[in-house]
């Protein structure tokens, strides 16, 4: 099998290799829960946070309703550039 076509040393280094790259994936699915986490609780918050920004930036000459719709379509960019950022895509 394997152990006659390669050396003891190498089928272990192999061996070893492999266990690392489980590590690795398995590190990798846990940020990518991470990052999912952090998503999923700014969009579950999506008012509050346009709320909150609405209170405290006054967009002079534009009324309350329009700020409003200005900061939900900030928030809505600013979560799909978070997002890519987060999963490292561009």
């Amino acid at each position: 099998m394997w152990t006659q076509l390669i050396d003891d040393k190498t089928f272990r280094s192999l061996v070893l290799d492999v266990q690392l790259l489980k590590q690795k994936v398995k590190k990798l699915e846990g940020e990518n829960k991470m990052v999912d986490m952090i998503m999923a609780y700014l969009r579950s918050n999506r008012e509050e946070i346009i709320d909150g920004i609405n209170k405290k930036v006054n967009l002079p000459l534009i009324s309350e309703a329009k700020e409003e719709k200005i900061f939900a379509s900030l928030f809505d960019g600013m979560m799909e550039v978070l997002e890519g950022v987060l999963n490292k895509k561009k």
